[in-house]
């Protein structure tokens, strides 16, 4: 798996639970797994989808994929359209922040996520060269 889709994956974890507008939480907590992921304009091929897993509890993440585990925590704005967050995460001693923006509706998680030390995305695409990656997660029942 690419390294963006490492990141990515690790940015989408960050969207947990967040107050939405009017108060209510989005209530992200829990297992989950991708459906499809997209990066520079090419969706990949679903052997390549299947087995990351993402765990999420409050404002902490844990993202396993093969035989890699990363921790970490996020901040999100779900005031902002598009909802946004920062994940923040260690990768090889390095700290890295991924900037992305979601969108969430019962047990779907849509996520486009930036490339670590690049800019937001303001749309839910990706195109060639962008180095975005946009993933749809569902949430795994207990």
């Amino acid at each position: 798996m690419r390294t963006c889709t490492f990141a990515g994956l690790v940015l989408c974890a960050a969207a947990f639970t967040v107050p939405a507008a009017g108060g209510k939480a989005d209530n992200l907590n829990g297992t989950w797994t991708p459906v499809s992921i997209e990066i520079d304009g090419k969706k990949l091929p679903d052997k390549e989808v299947v087995g990351p897993r993402l765990v999420i509890q409050g404002n902490n993440f844990t993202l396993h994929v093969e035989k890699r585990t990363v921790k970490g925590t996020f901040k999100a704005d779900p005031a902002r359209t598009p909802k946004t967050i920062d994940a923040h995460y260690e990768e090889g001693g390095k700290k890295m922040t991924v900037l992305s923006i979601y969108t969430f509706q019962g047990d779907t998680l849509t996520v486009c996520s930036a490339e670590p030390g690049k800019a937001r995305p303001k749309d839910f695409k990706t195109a060639k060269g962008d180095g975005r990656e946009l993933t749809v997660y569902r949430r795994q029942k207990p």
